[in-house]
């Protein structure tokens, strides 16, 4: 019997794992004109508009971290948010994406990069 609430534990979390692996968020840098970075958040749609929040953070320049949020339509499965590249602080970014839904319910998920110039040159998963 004491076997059961760890065999329930071990699918909950199985569950979990799953569910968060249905959302991503990946980074790259584009020149359109104006040199950005630009992460894109994907996930599943839902017939419920939801709030993602991007927050971006600079291991070496906190000075340069940002917090944004985005309404995502019901419907729809993908949202981006970008920072321009000029004057972006080199070295190691992380940008964590929160889906909020109308429950409250939060996922989060995150990407790892090093910026060195004005490329993104190696990712850190």
């Amino acid at each position: 019997m004491a076997k059961l609430p760890a065999i329930a534990a071990t699918s909950l979390l199985l569950v979990t794992s799953v569910l968060a692996q249905n959302s991503a968020v990946s980074c790259e840098t584009l020149d359109d004109g104006i040199e950005k970075i630009k992460c894109t958040f994907v996930t599943q749609r839902k017939n419920i508009q939801r709030e993602v929040t991007f927050q971006w953070h600079s291991e070496s320049h906190p000075q340069d971290d940002r917090e944004r949020s985005i309404a995502l339509p019901a419907n729809h499965g993908s949202v981006y948010d970008y920072r321009y590249l000029r004057g972006r602080a080199p070295g190691i970014w992380n940008v964590s994406v929160t889906l909020t839904d109308a429950d409250g319910n939060e996922e989060t998920v995150s990407h790892h990069f090093l910026l060195e110039g004005n490329k993104i040159i190696n990712e850190k998963k």
